[in-house]
């Protein structure tokens, strides 16, 4: 409500100042419209934002990765080099809101050296070889198999895409724009911005 005993005129649309200038910015002409016609472009235009705003909410992920020959080259059982941008979109994605599962054949004091690896560059799981922290796997009861949305792996089919065709896969809304820039995430560019700030900017 505005502030005051200000007489609503009929017809009148408020609207938050980002939405009105958005609208105002975005429309040509937009000194012809009339109150109707201003109302209409309105609703449209928020319910166009809105069904863009659950579509990021309900899409976050649980992604499995794997660790040798995908976040570092194959050189089990030791550690290679890490793979180009691996950390960087790995991050990135987990500051999206997905959750990471490292998805590895190693175990014991190996699985500990990889995991120990990626903490110290910033990334920790959502859980090890498990579909959750909590889980105990019994092959009694469940599969081997990890209950996630997708997995990146060197095994594919048509082997490692490379980490900057992943995060495009993934992110197709930020292809041809500075948010799929993984260099500049790698020389910590601070202009990178989250989801939202695209969404309303």
């Amino acid at each position: 409500m505005p502030k005051g005993n200000k007489k609503i005129e009929p017809g009148r649309v408020f609207l938050p100042l980002c939405i009105k200038e958005s609208i105002y910015n975005r429309v040509p002409g937009k000194s012809g419209f009339n109150s109707e016609q201003m109302r209409t472009i309105s609703l449209k235009f928020i319910f166009l934002r809105l069904q863009k705003l659950v579509s990021l909410i309900l899409c976050f992920m649980k992604i499995a990765v794997d660790f040798d020959g995908t976040i570092v080259e194959h050189r089990y059982p030791q550690i290679g080099e890490e793979k180009l941008f691996a950390f960087e979109t790995l991050k990135q994605l987990q500051k999206l809101g997905h959750q990471l599962v490292l998805w590895s054949f190693r175990h014991g004091k190996e699985l500990d050296e990889a995991v120990e690896f990626c903490r110290k560059r910033g990334v920790e799981f959502y859980a090890i070889n498990k579909s959750y922290p909590e889980e105990v796997f019994d092959p009694e009861t469940a599969s081997r198999k990890i209950d996630v949305d997708l997995f990146i792996d060197d095994r594919n089919v048509g082997g490692f895409l490379g980490w900057s065709e992943i995060w495009q896969i993934l992110n197709p809304d930020y292809a041809d724009s500075e948010y799929n820039a993984l260099s500049s995430l790698a020389k910590g560019n601070t202009n990178v911005g989250s989801r939202l700030k695209k969404l309303f900017r």
